[in-house]
């Protein structure tokens, strides 16, 4: 048997431990206890387990868009109509009221400064009520504000510090469903909650 025979025959056996090394060094891992590899992910995880209530009965949703966690609550859950603050008169998710909700979405975050959290609020549309320009907000755009303002608050007020969280009042831009109906007006009302890495 000629060398390049012998090197020829050998050369599976020889390159296998090369090739399962290499196939190994593309797997993630977790990482050594209490450091994942994936700190967004372990995030996205504990954000679902805390938010499993709202999802399950579709007042709510969360999903991972690569670096990005995108938490989607319905304003009808959040606030009293056309209000903007988060009271014990806002819709029960989680068996407990919205405010429950956004502080578990703090808990979870709090203490992590490498996160930034931006807080994007939604309207329809829908004309202000006199009540609420005689309270000084005339626009859909400036309710969508203060109802941003009002999540963000409490989110530092529960631990997130103030320089990782952001409030705008986006107001009918992009929506996610016509406005031809209640239902569909009500999908457009909305706040999401951005986290991503600083």
């Amino acid at each position: 048997m000629s060398d390049l025979s012998r090197r020829l025959l050998f050369a599976p056996v020889l390159l296998a431990p090369a090739l399962v090394a290499l196939m190994l060094a593309g797997c993630s891992t977790s990482g050594t206890p209490g450091t994942p590899a994936d700190p967004l992910g372990q995030k996205y995880d504990q954000l679902s387990q805390s938010l499993g209530e709202p999802i399950a009965t579709g007042q709510g949703s969360i999903t991972r868009n690569g670096n990005v966690i995108k938490i989607v609550m319905n304003n009808d859950t959040m606030f009293p109509a056309g209000d903007a603050h988060i009271g014990p008169t806002g819709t029960q998710i989680l068996g407990t009221s919205a405010m429950t909700t956004v502080v578990s979405v703090a808990g979870v975050l709090a203490e992590q400064p490498q996160f930034k959290v931006v807080v994007n609020g939604y309207s329809d549309g829908t004309a202000p009520s006199r009540a609420l320009v005689r309270k000084g907000i005339s626009s859909s755009k400036m309710l969508s504000q203060k109802q941003a303002d009002a999540v963000a608050a409490v989110l530092t007020d529960h631990g997130l510090a103030p320089a990782m969280v952001t409030a705008q009042g986006l107001g009918t831009a992009n929506p996610v469903a016509s406005n031809d109906s209640a239902f569909s007006r009500s999908k457009n009302r909305r706040i999401e909650i951005l986290v991503g890495g600083s």
